[in-house]
């Protein structure tokens, strides 16, 4: 009843046939093969098959297939306990092109962008921030800490405006702060750090962004300066 449920053919329609009548030529002539060779062998198959019901609605199956011997111990025929993952697979790809499309916004902003756990690990990197800490890809740098690219004292502050962003669960915004690149260029961030937390609501790490305002600053600080030479000027005359 639940196969007839779910492809929409009653039971005299499949009695007899070939279980291929269900089958889409999306799996290769290899998948096939090992398949044959696992069940005929007397092994258990597992896979996914992609399948159609006879409207001709498309819908994914999560399927094990397992030898019956008789009393010989000869194979004579193969049963299939298959489930309904459609739903599943189509979270999944949601899933999927919502990361896609996530990591394609994160990597391609101006700005810093990282994820780090309660021990100060990164679990996120994007593109601007690995190049400033002189990395070629988030892989190199995933799991490693600040302690890894700054010097000791810098990064021990880091780690402790981590950990009270972290154990407060407040947030930390726009807090203009020093940093150094590995060639020993200093630089000025501005950063916010917020705390990233669980279903739960349970803090599990922390989530920064850092814009470069290296510029502004230089900016800025010329400006005081020729304030300072006027007023001074004043005073002379």
């Amino acid at each position: 009843p639940k196969f007839t449920q779910l492809t929409g053919y009653v039971l005299e329609e499949v009695i007899g046939q070939n279980p291929r009548f269900l089958k889409l030529d999306h799996m290769t002539v290899e998948v096939y093969r090992q398949l044959w060779e696992t069940i005929t062998s007397g092994k258990t198959w597992s896979g996914e098959f992609l399948n159609k019901k006879k409207n001709g609605e498309l819908f994914w199956e999560i399927v094990s297939i397992s030898p019956v011997r008789d009393t010989t111990g000869t194979i004579t025929h193969f049963i299939a306990v298959m489930e309904d993952i459609t739903d599943r697979k189509r979270a999944e790809e949601a899933l999927a092109t919502e990361r896609n499309l996530l990591r394609t916004v994160i990597d391609n902003l101006p700005d810093r962008i990282y994820a780090k756990d309660t021990e100060g690990h990164f679990i996120l990197k994007n593109m601007a921030d690995v190049r400033q800490m002189g990395a070629t890809s988030p892989d190199e740098v995933i799991g490693k800490t600040d302690f890894d690219y700054y010097p000791p004292e810098l990064a021990e502050k880091y780690q402790a405006d981590d950990q009270a962003v972290m154990q407060s669960g407040c947030p930390l915004i726009n807090r203009e702060e020093p940093s150094t690149t590995l060639d020993g260029t200093h630089r000025w961030i501005l950063t916010s750090k917020v705390p990233l937390r669980d279903n739960q609501e349970k803090v599990i790490g922390l989530v920064g962004i850092g814009r470069d305002i290296t510029a502004r600053k230089e900016t800025e600080e010329a400006l005081q300066h020729y304030i300072q030479r006027l007023e001074t000027l004043r005073d002379i005359e």
